[in-house]
């Protein structure tokens, strides 16, 4: 967590961002099939590539562009569309079979 440090070094006071860490991409919490919600932090770049080919994006994974966070910063909402586009389709973990 670098909320300590940023206030330490740098002085700055973060601000409520809700459920995603400003700047860390992916990390978010997202909707699963049914109706609960799955934390998922998969901001490592090798991570990144691994979770983005689990989920059937491919193009995510290997689009150059992506391979840092800070080329994903960008392009949050895309890439947290595309997770929970994934999430939707999965039940959370305990869930009972359909």
């Amino acid at each position: 967590e670098s909320l300590v440090p940023e206030f330490d070094v740098l002085g700055f006071v973060r601000e409520r961002a809700g459920n995603a860490l400003p700047g860390i991409v992916p990390s978010n919490t997202y909707p699963t099939k049914d109706g609960k919600f799955v934390i998922i932090g998969a901001n490592n770049d090798a991570i990144f590539k691994r979770m983005m080919t689990a989920i059937g994006r491919d193009d995510l994974a290997n689009d150059a562009s992506l391979a840092s966070n800070a080329g994903r910063v960008p392009r949050t909402q895309e890439l947290d569309d595309a997770i929970a586009q994934w999430t939707r389709a999965v039940k959370s973990a305990g869930a009972k079979a359909d």
